[in-house]
């Protein structure tokens, strides 16, 4: 891969963020280092590691990129399995397996390498106020102009029993294409059994190697349908799961797919609404994913994840080789009781005994753990029936049912007698000679109704049920129109009508034309058509009486179709309040050499958040939309690299005399009600009514400086954090603030007490 430029990390505070959100889990750990793909909206972080174990307790599988607390997907696992293995001190494994998840951290059986985030082209700049503003922290490490993607993890690790695997998550901008990620895995017999360059096995030959793949899916953390998350809702209970290519209901597709997909079930517990599309109704305080204000009966995961095979290779090969697609593989579909001790406990490449309970699992699936499920056995490699038919069995299993009509239904418990499920896939038995080399190919990503119809869906099922009770609102119809994602009456053209529950199944329907563009997409080498350029640079300035907004194009890349600028108030992930005001709206349509733009229509105390879009020319028609759009729109560039996250707020004018400052609040105190701090929800202390120039010089009570601000910027607002010039968190005490005209040389000074 050609490698043009290296990015660096230019500010202080960018370098904190990468050491604590992207090298280091909750807890201080920092064994792997991490890169997010966050450019559209199916977002997810990949750990050096391989996969990412559910103890790191993160968002995974995010969707919508925007919304922050939404994850699809708890836990990952990747168990790579050799019968008759010698290690490097000539110790004799009948079985060996390397691991890394669901619990297990894979630390001393898995080695990073190498993890990189490469992108296309340098990464936009976005600025708040003079700071860089992001959600996660993503600079790239390298700029390749030849990606066949927009952004690419690269990751090479090394295991335990010597395969070397290389794994590229690739991610497209375009709209049509930004819910999935392309998944392509190498796994090469290299003989390195851990993290340097030594080759500690070069001539071992490996026996009937497995390749396992879990996941353990959740459907949306904020839950509200049930107890705000809690019994074990946010852990993946009440998940339903469903194959295609086990052989048993497969929709009319052909032997070429292979996957699973998820979605959430109906909750017998939660008796005041169908669960069913996860209605967000109840302020459930204290659970930390909570969005407190998002009760208005929004479908918060009306939606479903997917992981589905693209390609897997039968046999062994040589580097460089490739092999057609082989539809047998994986070996094994099946499933995994997340939480069975025996199997995603204390997992080590050194207790044989464990590892040949594993490997039983791995070469023959759920059937052979027994699991005692209520009215359902399952049966074969490719295990069925689905867990999803063996909570909510069909009147006849040798019958293709109504998926939609058959899961809108259901009124069972999908734990099945277990607190949640996972899907697994196994891929082998391969014999590795030396140098050997076996490619996987998955796609993963989340699909589902649209903002629109989840939001006024929810709000009419909410109302139905406080009118008529839940079994008649579960019976009632309501009438949306897909092509103008707006409510219709019954009659009018193009008018379609269903129950809640019917509208959320037909997620199924979105995930499976997502699967079908990925396919296309990977089956003709990524080529689609690339929506135009976003800014290089846009920033966003706070001012007395209007928000200026500026930004630079990349060097002759203005777009055709001009710039389109949204804007959200209060909330920067467009929840909708219940009087709707954190949405966003589209407030500008400028032209192509347009780079400012003032928003006067404003108002003091409110916060701002902002996204700018680059549009380009009306693509050609394309009924799947695997080069283009459905119906010959105009691309637009994902939001994602032009959005900010932090606050513009209208600031004071100038006070009228430096006399009138003031501190505020006074004390400040840091276990304060959160209704009582700033519109933008941030800790800090502000000083008001200030000369527009002039500087502020905080001193302890012993006259120790501590820190030092010029405020330069001509309003009557500037804002402290509370930390040192050192960047140190100020401790509790009296400090003394004195602040310098620049225009009269006056000077004042005001105590102020920090209350922690």
């Amino acid at each position: 891969m050609k490698v043009v430029r290296r990015l660096t990390v230019q500010t202080t505070g960018l370098v904190l963020a990468l050491l604590l959100g992207a090298g280091l889990a909750r807890d201080g750990r920092a064994q792997w280092n991490m890169r997010w793909l966050s450019v559209g909206d199916f977002q997810h972080r990949y750990v050096g590691g391989g996969a990412q174990p559910e103890t790191y307790d993160e968002v995974m599988f995010q969707w919508p990129g925007i919304r922050p607390q939404v994850s699809y997907m708890h836990g990952q696992a990747l168990w790579i399995s050799v019968k008759n293995f010698t290690s490097e001190e000539g110790t004799h494994f009948p079985v060996r397996v390397s691991h890394i998840g669901p619990r297990t951290e894979g630390i001393g059986e898995f080695f990073e390498r190498n993890i990189s985030l490469i992108g296309r082209f340098e990464a936009p700049l976005v600025l708040v106020d003079g700071l860089e503003s992001f959600r996660r922290p993503a600079p790239l490490d390298e700029v390749d102009p030849e990606l066949k993607a927009d952004r690419m993890v690269y990751n090479e690790v090394n295991t335990s029993v010597g395969i070397t695997m290389i794994q590229k998550a690739y991610q497209l901008s375009n709209e049509f294409h930004d819910d999935y990620h392309i998944v392509e895995y190498s796994f090469i017999n290299t003989g390195n059994v851990d993290g340097d360059d030594e080759i500690e096995l070069p001539d071992q030959s490996l026996e009937d190697v497995y390749i396992t793949i879990i996941r353990r899916p959740k459907i949306n953390a904020p839950a509200g349908s049930w107890g705000g998350s809690a019994n074990a809702t946010a852990w993946g209970g009440y998940v339903m799961t469903d194959a295609v290519g086990d052989g048993y209901q497969d929709y009319g597709l052909d032997e070429t797919w292979r996957g699973h997909f998820s979605w959430l079930g109906y909750i017998p517990e939660q008796t005041r609404f169908n669960t069913i599309g996860n209605p967000m109704w109840e302020n459930t305080v204290g659970w930390w994913y909570t969005l407190d204000v998002d009760t208005v009966g929004r479908l918060g995961g009306a939606a479903m994840v997917g992981t589905f095979v693209l390609h897997a290779d039968g046999q062994p090969h040589d580097p460089g080789t490739v092999l057609p697609d082989d539809p047998t593989q994986p070996r094994v579909m099946t499933y995994l009781d997340s939480d069975d001790g025996d199997l995603t406990g204390s997992n080590n490449h050194n207790n044989v005994q464990a590892m040949q309970l594993e490997r039983q699992w791995i070469e023959q699936g759920a059937p052979v753990r027994q699991y005692s499920t209520t009215g359902c056995t399952w049966t074969g490699l490719r295990t069925i029936p689905s867990q999803a038919f063996c909570a909510w069995p069909p009147p006849d299993p040798n019958v293709q049912v109504d998926f939609v009509k058959h899961f809108a239904a259901q009124k069972s418990d999908p734990r099945i007698g277990y607190n949640s499920w996972s899907y697994a896939y196994s891929f082998g038995p391969f014999d590795m000679a030396p140098g050997q080399e076996v490619r996987v190919v998955l796609v993963e990503g989340v699909a589902g109704l649209s903002d629109e119809l989840s939001l006024e869906l929810g709000k009419w099922y909410k109302r139905q049920v406080l009118a008529n009770g839940v079994d008649a609102a579960d019976q009632a119809i309501f009438w949306w129109n897909p092509e103008t994602n707006q409510r219709c009456n019954e009659g009018e053209e193009g008018c379609i009508g269903m129950t809640k529950n019917e509208w959320v199944m037909t997620a199924r329907d979105s995930l499976f034309q997502m699967i079908e563009r990925a396919r296309a997409v990977y089956a003709n080498g990524f080529n689609v058509i690339r929506p135009p350029m976003p800014p290089r640079r846009f920033e966003v300035t706070s001012g007395v009486d209007k928000i200026t907004i500026e930004w630079e194009p990349y060097p002759g890349e203005e777009p055709p179709g001009g710039w389109e600028l949204y804007r959200a108030q209060n909330r920067y992930d467009g929840i909708p309040a219940p009087d709707s005001t954190t949405a966003y709206k589209l407030i500008a349509k400028l032209p192509p050499n347009a780079t400012r733009y003032e928003d006067t229509d404003v108002s003091r105390g409110v916060a701002y958040y902002y996204y700018l879009q680059a549009v380009g020319e009306p693509t050609p028609i394309d009924p799947l939309a695997i080069n283009g759009t459905p119906d010959g729109r105009p691309l637009r560039s994902s939001r994602y690299y032009a959005q900010t996250y932090d606050p513009a707020i209208l600031k004071r004018p100038p006070g009228e005399t430096i006399f009138k400052a003031r501190v505020v609040p006074n004390p400040y105190i840091i276990a304060a009600d959160q209704n009582l701090r700033w519109p933008d929800q941030q800790d800090k202390l502000g000083f008001l009514d200030i000369p527009g120039q002039c500087t502020i010089e905080i001193y302890t009570e012993l006259g120790e400086l501590v820190k030092r601000i010029e405020h330069t910027d001509g309003s009557g607002d500037e804002y402290w954090d509370l930390t040192t010039d050192a960047r140190q968190v100020v401790s509790s005490g009296i400090y003394i603030a004195v602040i310098k005209d620049h225009t009269t040389g006056q000077q004042l000074i005001r105590k102020f007490v920090v209350i922690r």
